[in-house]
């Protein structure tokens, strides 16, 4: 049986990690707002994958609330 160190398997792939995370979100807020809105919001990701990935956006406040309760109920 082959054993694998997570953490050690986590910092080697962590860029990977972090585009398929930023993906995932895209693809999460590309449904909850639509595409064509999508120029209007701002998003920043701070910190890192493995450790304490934060995520903020910007733009209009109905767009932000949206966006917010599609991360919220699923």
């Amino acid at each position: 049986m082959c054993e694998i160190n997570l953490d050690e398997f986590l910092r080697a792939n962590e860029s990977e990690i972090r585009w398929q995370v930023e993906s995932l979100v895209l693809q999460r807020i590309t449904q909850a707002i639509g595409r064509e809105n999508l120029g209007k919001v701002t998003l920043s990701f701070q910190g890192s994958v493995l450790d304490d990935l934060a995520m903020s956006i910007e733009g209009p406040e109905d767009l932000k609330a949206k966006v917010e309760e599609a991360f919220r109920t699923r």
